[in-house]
């Protein structure tokens, strides 16, 4: 069964298990995580469900800074 809800995260935050908040934390606030920053979480956004209702890009970067502490 494809997942693209947990194939996208460069961390892998999200597993089966649960999600893995300071591997988030440490890749959204790293260089490497500005695509995070930017644009949201890449898992989220890469999921189908409930993509009529993400929210734009703009917003998913403020939430994202505050997320991160940023």
């Amino acid at each position: 069964v494809d997942k693209p809800c947990l194939k996208s995260c460069p961390v892998d935050a999200y597993a089966a298990d649960g999600f893995t908040h300071q591997a988030c934390l440490a890749h959204v606030r790293g260089a490497d995580g500005a695509p995070c920053r930017s644009g949201g979480c890449l898992d989220r956004n890469a999921c189908p469900y409930g993509s009529d209702y993400r929210y734009p890009a703009d917003v998913q970067a403020f939430h994202m800074a505050a997320f991160a502490g940023l």
